[in-house]
């Protein structure tokens, strides 16, 4: 998969091994960053309708 994320590369927020799936959760809408532009992977996950 090519590297098409928005806020891509991840340096220094996950592990080398889980860049490509995390781009591609998060171009599906399924995981978002914070307000301030940061994955925050141990936060409480939330659902909105």
């Amino acid at each position: 998969m090519r590297n098409s994320s928005r806020q891509a590369p991840y340096e220094g927020e996950i592990s080398g091994y889980a860049k490509e799936t995390v781009a591609a959760t998060q171009n599906a809408g399924i995981i978002k960053r914070t307000g301030d532009g940061k994955l925050a992977p141990k936060n409480n996950a939330t659902k909105r309708h």
